[in-house]
């Protein structure tokens, strides 16, 4: 939409954060999708999380890790509103990735809704199909689309010329690099306040920079919530694991929804997407609790007679020599990371 425009009145608002944005987005924000859409009103963990991610001492960078349908791309296209069009910063650039241009676009055309839904945002921004402006703040929030490892054009070349002040980096463990996040990165080095928050569901691979991201907000290195079971080892039907894992359970999320994955769903894939498990491979020839109930502590003497396995690798895999007795007692000889 082109046109005038009429400047959206934000002098109601508290003036710091994270007031600031909690109030803006249960404002301005809606569901725009389901039997019930409407004004947003926000969670507990929800607003605990936003209250992380706007403190006075905001992160720079912000990672969520938790299982699919709970909402993380809804409260990352909050945020990203809250950002392009009231946190103060004149000339704000919100920069919504993706590795391809479906998941690029999920989180600008959420905000787009949204904007579409209001009157008052409606008024106050200039929409087309591919970013949404402020005239009155010189303000920009726009999508990208990240190049794939190996094809023409890097994550870093594509984004070059950007000064994101928030970027919102969805499904992470789909980046095979991590060259669009340092690129971000370095985009934002001016920005005094800058976020660059990720979102994902968690993956099976171990060498990616979603599960690097993991393990740093694991080791409290970096700031981030991620929603998982306590025990790693628990019971697909634990219901308390399902709990502890999906924040929005009680909610919109369903408990038959969960029931029916939990008939229905490889159990590496429950693991996966509903308890926010990282996951070794992503397919299993064996359950996983079946393959540690096989478990056993035997000693095998030196003139043993054995059968060895061998599995070698180059690069990004593992490297392992295994041995097996005439008894069928398999142990591990060997194990190396390449």
């Amino acid at each position: 939409r082109a046109g005038k425009t009429k400047p959206l009145d934000l002098t109601w608002l508290p003036r710091h954060n994270p007031a600031r944005a909690l109030a803006f987005i249960e404002r301005y924000c809606s569901v725009v999708e389901g039997r019930t859409p409407g004004p947003v009103t926000l969670y507990p963990w929800q607003k605990s999380l936003l209250r992380e991610l706007f403190a006075k001492d905001r992160p720079r960078q912000y990672f969520l890790s938790c299982p699919r349908k709970n909402g993380k791309s809804f409260l990352a296209a909050c945020a990203a509103l809250y950002a392009f069009l009231a946190d103060g910063e004149h000339g704000a650039q919100v920069l919504c990735i993706g590795p391809t241009a479906p998941q690029a676009r999920i989180i600008f055309l959420a905000c787009r809704r949204m904007v579409m839904a209001n009157r008052e945002l409606m008024a106050a921004c200039l929409v087309d199909a591919h970013s949404i402006r402020d005239p009155e703040t010189n303000s920009m929030l726009t999508y990208k689309t990240i190049a794939p490892a190996g094809s023409a054009g890097s994550g870093d070349e594509r984004l070059q010329g950007f000064r994101p002040t928030f970027a919102v980096a969805d499904e992470v463990h789909v980046y095979q690099t991590r060259d669009a996040w340092d690129a971000i990165l370095a985009g934002q080095a001016t920005v005094e306040r800058p976020i660059l928050f990720g979102t994902t569901t968690p993956g099976d691979d171990e060498h990616s920079l979603a599960y690097e991201l993991y393990v740093a907000v694991k080791d409290g290195r970096m700031s981030g919530r991620l929603y998982e079971p306590d025990d790693p080892d628990c019971a697909i039907a634990d219901e308390k694991a399902w709990k502890q894992a999906n924040p929005a359970l009680g909610g919109f999320l369903q408990r038959v929804a969960i029931e029916e994955e939990l008939r229905t769903l490889p159990e590496h894939h429950f693991r996966r997407y509903r308890l926010g498990q990282w996951v070794a491979t992503g397919t299993a020839w064996l359950p996983i609790a079946t393959w540690k109930e096989l478990e056993s502590e035997i000693d095998v003497p030196p003139e043993t007679r054995i059968f060895l396995g061998f599995d070698g690798s180059l690069a990004r895999d593992s490297t392992a020599l295994v041995g097996c007795t005439e008894e069928n007692h398999i142990f591990v000889l060997g194990h190396w990371e390449a």
